[in-house]
């Protein structure tokens, strides 16, 4: 019995293992698989509607899809960049999208509240989006060029967003 105990446990390493691993070459390696695919459209409710889908949101503008969680340190000060600077980033004609995952609504909206965040949020409280991308970890940024394909998929906003979305 307890060779059965013992095969089982390395069994369930060798099962956890395999997944971090496969995680880890495509955060590093390899890179998203949807990098270069069009960007999956999905319909969530927002704070402020009922139910939007990010391809009428988006419309044919690159846009910068941030997902995120109130919980997150590194997500909360990208969120309060990209607050501050949502009129320079849309004044260059590129669409901020916010995907909250995993939470819901009240905790978002009481969040947003309180940290004067004036950008509506798809709520994906079931964090069924986030899987769809491939989300690895929160902060995720996911670069959108106008013709709706991801360009590239970090876990911080690249300096030259812009130049990235023009190609």
């Amino acid at each position: 019995m307890k060779t059965l105990g013992r095969v089982v446990l390395i069994v369930i390493i060798l099962l956890f293992v395999a997944g971090l691993a496969r995680g880890r070459a495509q955060l590093f390696l390899f890179g998203n698989p949807l990098e270069g695919q069009q960007a999956p459209d999905f319909t969530l409710p927002t704070l402020t509607q009922a139910a939007v889908s990010m391809s009428s949101f988006q419309g044919a503008q690159p846009a910068i899809m941030f997902f995120w969680a109130t919980w997150c340190p590194h997500c909360r000060t990208a969120l309060q960049d990209l607050n501050m600077r949502q009129q320079e980033i849309q004044g260059q004609g590129v669409k901020i999208i916010l995907v909250n995952t995993g939470e819901e609504k009240a905790k978002v909206a009481s969040y947003m509240k309180q940290h004067g965040i004036g950008l509506d949020v798809f709520l994906d409280e079931d964090s069924s989006v986030a899987e769809r991308y491939s989300i690895v970890g929160v902060p995720t940024f996911v670069l959108i060029t106008g013709n709706g394909l991801i360009h590239s998929m970090k876990h911080v906003l690249p300096q030259d967003y812009r130049t990235l979305l023009a190609q």
